[in-house]
């Protein structure tokens, strides 16, 4: 033989129980799926069904120790392989839905209608090469055709890899200008955009975790440590994605969708609609709005020269003109007192800092 199936006794229990519980959440997911009529999870839902169905080939190869045959080893071998793709895909459209749901697809580094198209594209590529490397080493009958098989798996991880960690690449920087935008804080209370950006997180992380396990599972080779003990498909692959499923089953992303039209009917929407998200980060909406701005400040604006207030009358620069006016006003008075003699006149006309009265004054 050509490959040898395993390099261990496959633990029975530990199969069967991980595939009732990918069973029972997918069975949930189902549920939930139809029941708010989330549609865009159907990857992920038929993710949960290759787990599940990849943990019961699993065990029907436990049940056949050490006469283990090819086709439940090549069942659980493609359908654990792959799911995690599947999830990958639903994660990707879940951060499209946050995006349009804030209404902020121009602070995205990707435009939410082809943020989906560009990374579910890499998937399909990275499902594709990993299909054709784990099917090559189902039928490999030479050392060869094993070794072909397995670095075509390690390059359909590696696609899966980089568009994910672009993927995470692109959250951040959605989330950071998020978090910077002063309108962000008025989004209505019903929606937990922040959190379910944390959600997001989490799961990319498990599945980047558990794909870089794979890498590095195949670089090793069939004989290497990582393929030699059970344990790690379990704690790096199994209970990993287990808990992307369950995390997703508590925080649905239909919720999304709710908070949304909660957003959309409260009249939030459109005031983020008509916010700073295309004034701050999108140039021609800055030009058009310093261009709207000058020309209402020159329709609309009153002149501040010919008007003012009675603060900048006591404290700006136009106090100094009203002393002035004042201190002409009384120098005024004085001249044309009749009750006060010329010498009178000169002596207050000279304390108000105006020259002295000369012969023709006094008359």
């Amino acid at each position: 033989m050509g490959y040898q199936y395993y390099h261990y006794d496959p633990s029975s229990g530990a199969a069967v129980s991980f595939a009732a519980v990918f069973g029972l959440t997918t069975v949930i997911h189902i549920w939930q799926m139809i029941r708010t009529r989330t549609w865009y999870l159907t990857p992920f839902v038929i993710g949960g069904i290759f787990e599940a169905i990849g943990y019961l080939c699993r065990f029907i190869s436990a049940t056949e120790t050490p006469n283990w045959t090819m086709k439940p080893y090549v069942g659980q071998s493609l359908l654990l392989l792959l799911a995690p793709a599947l999830f990958a895909a639903s994660v990707y459209m879940i951060l499209g839905r946050i995006i349009r749901m804030l209404n902020a697809g121009s602070i995205s580094l990707i435009r939410p209608s082809w943020l989906t198209k560009i990374f579910v594209t890499g998937d399909v590529l990275s499902f594709l090469v990993q299909s054709g490397g784990g099917g090559m080493l189902a039928k490999a009958n030479s050392q060869d055709s094993v070794k072909l098989g397995e670095n075509m798996i390690i390059g359909g991880l590696f696609i899966q890899i980089i568009f994910f960690g672009f993927f995470i690449v692109v959250s951040i920087v959605f989330h950071r200008r998020m978090l910077s935008t002063p309108m962000h804080h008025m989004v209505v209370t019903e929606v937990p955009w922040n959190q379910y950006m944390k959600i997001l997180y989490t799961v990319s992380i498990l599945i980047m975790i558990r794909s870089i396990y794979r890498v590095a599972e195949y670089v090793q080779g069939s004989s290497g440590y990582l393929q030699s003990k059970e344990a790690f498909i379990y704690v790096f692959d199994a209970a990993l994605m287990f808990a992307c499923c369950i995390i997703l089953n508590w925080w649905h992303p239909s919720k999304i969708v709710s908070c949304r039209r909660k957003v959309e009917n409260s009249g939030d929407h459109e005031m983020l609609n008509n916010t700073h998200y295309d004034n701050t980060h999108n140039p021609e909406s800055q030009a058009i709005n310093t261009s709207r701005g000058k020309e209402s400040r020159h329709d609309d604006t009153p002149d501040t020269r010919s008007v003012q207030s009675p603060i900048s009358n006591q404290f700006g620069p136009t106090s100094e003109k009203h002393e002035g006016e004042e201190q002409s006003t009384t120098t005024e008075q004085v001249h044309n007192d009749p009750s006060k003699s010329p010498e009178e006149k000169r002596k207050n006309v000279e304390q108000a800092g105006r020259r002295p009265m000369g012969p023709e004054d006094e008359k």
